[in-house]
């Protein structure tokens, strides 16, 4: 189930990342927690917030740096891969 979770939330946190990147809005999200949210330069310590923010520091590099803000169990940044875990186990435990 843990496996699981973990591929739900990683397959979730790149769905988020794309549609980010590819929106020009602030972002929104629903009641129920789902949506996107907009990534911006400023919420990235190694990355230029482009569409590949989360495992490159740019779409032009080769080498896999995952974002800081991304991967940090204690990071408060509400597109963290543990945020969009949380969600995913909340919203699996609803009935």
């Amino acid at each position: 189930m843990t496996k699981h979770l973990t591929t739900m939330a990683a397959a979730l946190s790149l769905l988020v990342a794309c549609l980010v990147a590819c929106s020009h809005d602030s972002g929104g999200l629903g009641d129920h927690g789902s949506g996107w949210i907009l990534v911006r330069r400023s919420d990235c310590v190694s990355s230029s917030a482009d569409h590949c923010w989360f495992d490159r520091s740019s779409c032009v590099a080769s080498a896999i740096t995952l974002e800081p803000n991304w991967i940090d169990p204690a990071s408060t940044k509400a597109f963290a891969l543990g945020a969009n875990a949380d969600w995913v186990a909340e919203t699996l435990a609803r009935p």
